[in-house]
């Protein structure tokens, strides 16, 4: 069985009625996603997975703030891909396009928060090179569930 090709691109203030029906369970409002594409410090990418059949995907992130010249901490704020398009690498392919990206800008590290039970993303987070750093009790609601702080560390040549 072929697949039908993905592309990666960096996302666009005309996608914003793609990227909102792709996250309609992540509760984001149209004034939230604006702000993704009109915030600048600390500046945020968002990226989008398209297939022949239309927008499959999405990621976005906060590229963080230098700090005396430190170099910035990413954060994964939000990730989704279209029911119809699950199983197909979409989010493997989001998440390098950001591994890609930090690495480029130097990034210290990129921290995100899973759902403990979402062993599918836990999953596919540590084969990227992820790892648990802390747990945070009862951040998510309905249901009430702990998130784990997974995060990627950066080596740089000095």
């Amino acid at each position: 069985m072929s697949r039908s090709p993905i592309s990666i691109r960096p996302a666009a203030l005309k996608d914003m009625p793609a990227l909102i029906h792709l996250s309609e369970a992540a509760h984001w409002s149209p004034a939230q996603w604006e702000d993704i594409f009109h915030t600048e410090n600390p500046l945020r990418l968002a990226w989008l997975a398209q297939s022949p059949q239309g927008p499959c995907g999405f990621l976005v992130a906060n590229c963080g703030v230098k700090v005396d010249g430190a170099p910035p901490e990413w954060e994964l704020e939000n990730v989704a891909v279209a029911s119809a398009s699950r199983r197909q690498g979409v989010a493997r392919m989001l998440l390098e396009a950001l591994l890609m990206a930090a690495r480029e800008a130097q990034a210290s590290r990129i921290l995100l928060e899973v759902r403990e039970s979402n062993v599918a993303a836990r999953l596919l987070y540590e084969a990227s090179g992820f790892h648990l750093l802390t747990r945070r009790a009862g951040y998510y609601a309905e249901p009430t569930e702990d998130a784990l702080v997974l995060v990627h560390v950066f080596d740089h040549p000095l």
